[in-house]
């Protein structure tokens, strides 16, 4: 039995929810997951990506690699590392862009909630 008609379960509905949906929500998207010593000293998994942090690439090619983070693309979920770049076909410079499940924060930058967080354990 339902209980909330505004929940759903279709796969096409959630589709269009996260196509659909505003962007001050899709910050949510964006989280990555924070190295073991970020873990627990902010007692959190992981933590929306923001510019400054660092983040490590742990999957693919590219893993190993860290860079501070140049930008966040919200409505694409994509992250843009510092130094991660591949030349294009007319040899210019270009970010490569990751998926936050493919990131891990290794430092992060001030933020009131973080701190907060950190300072009170």
């Amino acid at each position: 039995m339902k209980f909330n008609t505004k929940i759903t379960k279709q796969a096409r509905k959630k589709r269009k929810q996260l196509f659909t949906a505003p962007i001050h929500t899709l910050k949510k998207n964006v989280s990555i997951h924070l190295s073991k010593d970020l873990r627990t000293k902010t007692k959190k998994r992981a933590m929306p990506a923001k510019k400054g942090d660092k983040a490590k690439v742990m999957r693919g090619v590219l893993a190993k690699k860290e860079g501070k983070i140049i930008r966040v693309d919200v409505k694409k979920t994509r992250i843009y590392l510092e130094g991660i770049s591949k030349k294009t076909a007319r040899g210019k410079e270009e970010l490569i862009a990751f998926h936050p499940s493919n990131l891990m924060l290794t430092e992060i930058t001030e933020r009131k909630k973080a701190q907060k967080v950190v300072k009170n354990g």
